[in-house]
């Protein structure tokens, strides 16, 4: 069961709940005892049962909170694209064509998650741009998250 479908139960069980703790009879007739010409057939609010009806509203409340939240988060869950393998960059997000300048602007600029972008779409790192290579050019920037990623990917 996905998030989005447990958050739709539990969202219902928790609305039966306060409907059914809403129409909780919280009175009790005053008994033989008492009884009078005026308290006849009087009902009197009992704390226990009130406490009771209380207790059962904020179980129910909190269950169609977390339905609810469980809800959001599983709808907004279901529209990400799927990650690629060992990455958390989505397929969506992939260029189609990448020049060894964006791979040098992404290093430049230290963003690690447009370089992992790059390198999970199969673009070949062993090339250089230039007099360095794309490791040393990391290195350069002191770009030591990117760096790892670039020789992680290289098998070093």
């Amino acid at each position: 069961m996905n998030m989005k479908n447990a958050g739709l139960v539990i969202g219902v069980v928790g609305f039966v709940m306060l409907m059914m703790a809403m129409y909780m009879d919280t009175s009790v007739p005053v008994s033989d005892v008492y009884m009078s010409s005026s308290t006849a057939g009087m009902r009197v609010h009992n704390v226990g049962l009130v406490s009771e009806k209380q207790n059962s509203l904020m179980l129910a409340i909190a269950f169609i909170v977390v339905g609810v939240m469980l809800y959001g988060f599983g709808s907004v869950a279901a529209t990400r694209p799927a990650p690629i393998a060992g990455s958390d960059v989505p397929l969506a997000k992939l260029p189609d064509h990448i020049s060894p300048e964006d791979l040098m602007k992404a290093i430049s600029m230290g963003n690690v998650s447009e370089v992992r972008r790059i390198v999970a779409s199969g673009f070949d790192i062993t090339k250089s741009s230039g007099a360095m290579s794309f490791v040393e050019y990391a290195d350069f920037h002191d770009q030591v998250e990117i760096k790892e990623i670039l020789l992680m990917k290289l098998g070093h």
